[in-house]
């Protein structure tokens, strides 16, 4: 029995060593290497689109002051015209006919003023009878004047020079008084273009900024523009600021309502751009990118300023002289250990 205990105990103890836990390896856990850049403010000229349709910026509506029936018109849509030049008339037969009328009422006013008022001083005609034939002669007077007027505002007559935008009557029509015959735009002031602009876009334009302008009906060329003013209150309808160009070198041939489309360049304007594989994500015009402090990543909130094809411009949130992850390749975490790593360009940049 003894024996028997004996090979036991021997087996137990020469299969112990096989039964030891070994030693737990240690797991390490590589810094991942990202690819960074040290930021810096630039200027930024990204123009803001819109379009808008062409116009004088004198144009008028012009008529008769009285109605009646149009004798002659010697102007036709696209025509360019004098100072002075006549443009329409009416017939005058019925205007001579109301003038020859507020003559003749006015004599008789006159006569019968004069009789009363002699009369009056005889104390014959009383005061009552002195007054009404005054009363009577200053409206006469009154009627008079508004024959001759009318009577001397039966021409239309170009107010400067300009072009016939648009004929709105015809010869042997009888219109109405202050009823318009022509659009008139005066080529003696400069061609204006009115567009509407975002809230967005309104706060970074001023008078003054350069534009420049280009038509369908003129391919491939553009014209020079600067922005002459700009809205202060909303559209209500569609939330939109109005803003009006003034243009220049223009062609000859050129017509009002030409839709065209402007392009207006801020003035001065600064910001910071960054790679668009640097944004770790967006809503809207906020997004978050990873910025490199001490060796770790901080997850930072950016305010976008605009997008562009190739980057992303920053208005708020960073500054310059920080270290932004450009791309790491793999999925970073707030506080992260990192290792930034810097291309040949960009140390050639911020080397001193």
């Amino acid at each position: 029995m003894i024996k028997i205990l004996s090979i036991l105990l021997l087996l137990v103890l020469l299969s112990a060593p096989s039964c030891r836990k070994k030693p737990a390896e240690v797991q390490t856990v590589s810094t991942p290497v990202v690819q960074a850049i040290i930021l810096s403010q630039e200027h930024i000229s990204i123009p803001v689109v819109s379009s808008g349709s062409l116009m004088a910026s004198s144009e008028a509506r012009l008529a008769f002051i009285a109605g009646g029936l149009i004798k002659s018109i010697h102007a036709d849509e696209g025509s360019n015209v004098r100072r002075g030049m006549v443009l329409a008339s009416l017939d005058l037969t019925e205007m001579e006919a109301r003038l020859g009328q507020a003559e003749a009422a006015f004599g008789k006013a006159d006569r019968d003023f004069q009789r009363i008022q002699n009369l009056y001083r005889d104390t014959v005609a009383s005061l009552e009878m002195m007054q009404n034939a005054s009363t009577a002669l200053e409206v006469a007077r009154n009627n008079l004047e508004m024959a001759r007027f009318a009577r001397k505002n039966s021409v239309i007559m170009a107010p400067s020079d300009g072009k016939i935008l648009r004929k709105l009557a015809d010869e042997k029509e009888i219109i109405a008084p202050g009823y318009p015959v022509f659009l008139f735009a005066s080529t003696e002031t400069s061609w204006i273009m009115r567009v509407d602009l975002a809230d967005r876009d309104v706060v970074r334009l001023h008078p003054g900024d350069s534009a420049s302008v280009s038509f369908d009906a003129y391919p491939g060329k553009e014209f020079p523009a600067m922005l002459s003013s700009l809205g202060s209150a909303a559209n209500p309808i569609t939330g939109t600021y109005e803003a009006e160009l003034s243009l220049s070198g223009l062609p000859e041939r050129i017509v009002s309502g030409l839709i065209g489309k402007a392009s207006v360049f801020p003035a001065s304007e600064t910001g910071i751009p960054i790679p668009a594989p640097a944004l770790r994500g967006a809503e809207g015009m906020i997004g978050s990118v990873y910025l490199v402090r001490s060796d770790s990543v901080q997850l930072t909130q950016v305010s976008i300023q605009h997008i562009t094809s190739s980057r992303i411009w920053i208005k708020e949130g960073l500054q310059a002289g920080d270290t932004l992850v450009a791309d790491s390749g793999v999925k970073l975490r707030n506080g992260q250990k990192v290792i930034p790593v810097f291309s040949e360009t960009e140390q050639r940049r911020t080397k001193p």
